[in-house]
């Protein structure tokens, strides 16, 4: 009977990541939708120049919203050797419909290297819990990317200005996202940078 209860989970599993794989291929080759969640090539200018002047401040990078890792591993390429990221996300949405346990897995198996040799850390919990837990050097760059509602974006936002992050930035700043518009416009009437739907105010 153990045998055959095994077989049963093996076969629930193969049919449940086959799906998910499935899913995530029909997506990938949807032409730009696949860029989804991650920066595109267009907004990478401004997200290189936003990292390399951190590397003039103090504290590490902040990433809140993995989703894949896809922009995760340009503020790797960007960053400075010794200069610590952190990327948040709890892998409870994506867009492809991935299981959490699998959207979890897929992340942290496109991050190891990142994470064996590129000073980077995976938080496996929302920003809210990172806010409430985190008690280390005030990151010199936060990149947010997660929750697109006002109300979410606004916490996200008033966290890094309320902890004087001096880089604040994120993504998604479109019409697509009004929750986004309306909570960076709110905060950063002035001095607000935008190339594509990448948003970024530096403190002067």
């Amino acid at each position: 009977m153990g045998k055959i209860r095994k077989i049963f989970a093996l076969s629930a599993d193969i049919i449940r990541y086959r799906v998910s794989v499935n899913q995530f291929i029909k997506f990938r080759n949807s032409g730009r939708n696949a860029f989804a969640g991650s920066v595109l090539p267009e907004e990478l200018p401004l997200l290189k120049e936003l990292v390399e002047l951190s590397a003039e401040r103090n504290g590490p990078i902040l990433e809140i919203g993995t989703l894949y890792g896809f922009t995760t591993q340009h503020i790797a390429e960007y960053k400075q050797p010794d200069q610590e990221l952190i990327t948040v996300d709890n892998f409870s949405w994506n867009p492809i419909g991935l299981p959490e346990d699998a959207h979890r897995d897929f992340c942290y198996r496109s991050l190891y290297y990142l994470r064996k040799c590129a000073n980077t850390t995976i938080y496996n919990g929302s920003g809210r819990s990172f806010y409430s837990s985190y008690d280390g050097q005030t990151p010199s760059m936060v990149f947010i990317d997660a929750d697109h509602s006002y109300e979410g974006a606004k916490e996200d936002i008033d966290w890094a200005v309320t902890r004087g992050i001096p880089i604040i930035s994120g993504h998604d700043y479109s019409d697509a996202h009004p929750g986004v518009v309306r909570a960076v416009n709110e905060m950063f009437p002035e001095n607000l940078r935008v190339m594509g739907s990448l948003w970024a105010c530096v403190a002067e």
